[in-house]
């Protein structure tokens, strides 16, 4: 899905920074306050996941953040369940309190209630959604429920935001996750059908940026002009070494543009499809344009190969970051 940052984050750092000294470690479900740090364990991607089982596959669940927010998410030792993630906004601590949590996937409602001391979980306010391929996802420590047992939602729905609510532990606020099979034992979480990267990052924080985008009525993505340049034309390429893998994205598979300037009127190169890899040479500011990842003014110089490069509309690209990923492109 993205490229990730993975941040060490140990255990018992962890459970002093939630609890506070003088309490005593929680026993099971030890929730993590992720935070961005300073070591980085390079990049994880979806895309270069495990491969994912047929039926939980077909769900196609995305990050359940609202599009575009930049979350990062934990899979740690001693965590309960153990395939459970803990996701934080970037700024860790209670900075992420109140932010919108929505469905993975669409489905119906199958839980929605605070677990109080009674039922001996600290789960909270929680919500269960069965999705059509009959894998279930729960949702843990909401601040609020926005929907009842029954509901119908649809992928991105808000359903409630992001709390710390416990009738058994005190930590810092976050999103306890689970994805659970029709049987109802938790598995790995799939996003876009691919396993999420965090299990192979283990007791690492991994950055991501959501693209649980609705569906727009028209397609937003600039239209190519009805005769493309020859292949071999496109901008000379600077002399940067480096390149920055992406994807580029769309929700119904609308072509993107690559053009010789950072602007829609400028002349077409050639068209991009969701799911196609690109590489990125340089970035820079051009026409403003509302794509798929909101609106920008951010353009993508990508290496179309022999010295040549076109822009795109960052817009439409998926690096995993919320802002430059590449230096600036000459003048």
């Amino acid at each position: 899905m993205s490229p990730g940052r993975a941040t060490r984050l140990t255990a018992g750092t962890t459970r002093r920074r939630m609890l506070g000294p003088g309490v005593p470690p929680i026993p099971t479900e030890r929730c993590a306050d992720v935070r961005r740090s300073v070591l980085t364990a390079g990049l994880a991607t979806l895309a270069t996941g495990l491969a994912a089982g047929p039926a939980q596959a077909a769900s196609d669940l995305r990050l359940p953040f609202a599009c575009g927010a930049g979350v990062v998410g934990k899979y740690y030792t001693g965590h309960q369940p153990p395939l459970a993630i803990d996701f934080n906004g970037p700024g860790g601590g209670d900075s992420d309190l109140g932010m919108k949590v929505v469905a993975a996937g669409p489905g119906v409602v199958t839980k929605s209630l605070y677990y109080d001391k009674a039922s001996n979980v600290g789960y909270g306010n929680a919500i269960e959604i069965r999705h059509p391929s009959g894998v279930y996802t729960f949702y843990a420590h909401l601040r609020d429920r926005l929907v009842k047992v029954g509901d119908h939602v649809s992928r991105g729905q808000l359903i409630g935001h992001v709390g710390k609510t416990s009738a058994k532990y005190h930590f810092s606020a976050h999103l306890h996750y689970e994805q659970r099979t029709a049987s109802g034992a938790v598995a790995q979480a799939l996003f876009h059908g691919v396993v999420a990267p965090e299990y192979s990052h283990k007791d690492y924080a991994v950055a991501h940026r959501s693209d649980n985008c609705p569906k727009r009525a028209t397609a937003p993505a600039p239209a190519p002009a009805p005769a493309p340049n020859p292949a071999s034309a496109g901008v000379v390429l600077p002399p940067i070494q480096a390149r920055r893998a992406a994807t580029v994205r769309t929700d119904r598979g609308e072509p993107v543009a690559a053009r010789m300037g950072a602007r829609t009127g400028a002349a077409l190169v050639r068209s991009y499809r969701g799911g196609d890899r690109v590489r990125i040479v340089c970035q820079k500011r051009g026409e403003q344009v509302t794509g798929k990842f909101g609106t920008s003014r951010l353009w993508d110089l990508v290496d179309l190969g022999n010295g040549r490069g076109a822009y795109v509309t960052d817009t439409y690209v998926y690096t995993g970051s919320d802002g430059r990923v590449a230096p600036d492109c000459p003048a």
